[in-house]
């Protein structure tokens, strides 16, 4: 139930931000604004480890665990943040938030290739779902 909670925690702080980033992106390029988020979020991710005394933690990763981790920033906080702020400037939040919500179909292709994790049939569904929501939005 816990790990619900926090699901719908993380869906509502994601629904919220698109309106925010909408309104912000009326006067600036979208490429400040991925620095914009980027920054404020580098900072207060520093003053809460900080203040909790584990910013020394990072002497201790893996470079492979600070590979892949940078890897994942590069592909979601810069290149796939800058393309959904491109999009939502541009476009209605109403149809660019959806459509750029089908990023768990690559997901699942990547995790199942890379990751060997299995297609069930639910999974399937889900996907086949979440191509049907995408098309009745157009």
């Amino acid at each position: 139930m816990e790990t619900i909670l926090f699901a719908l925690i993380a869906a509502f702080f994601w629904g919220a931000a698109p309106v925010f980033e909408k309104i912000g992106l009326k006067e600036i390029d979208p490429i400040i604004g991925v620095a914009i988020r980027s920054f404020v979020v580098t900072l207060i991710m520093l003053i809460y480890l900080a203040s909790r005394g584990r910013i020394w933690e990072f002497s201790r990763l893996s470079y492979s665990s600070i590979a892949y981790i940078a890897m994942g920033a590069i592909f979601a906080s810069l290149l796939g943040q800058f393309f959904y702020y491109q999009g939502l400037k541009y476009g209605e939040a109403t149809k660019i938030v959806p459509v750029a919500s089908v990023y768990p179909l690559i997901a699942l292709m990547l995790a199942i290739l890379m990751l060997g994790e299995k297609l069930t049939l639910n999974r399937l569904i889900g996907t086949i779902l979440i191509i049907a929501g995408v098309a009745l939005i157009k």
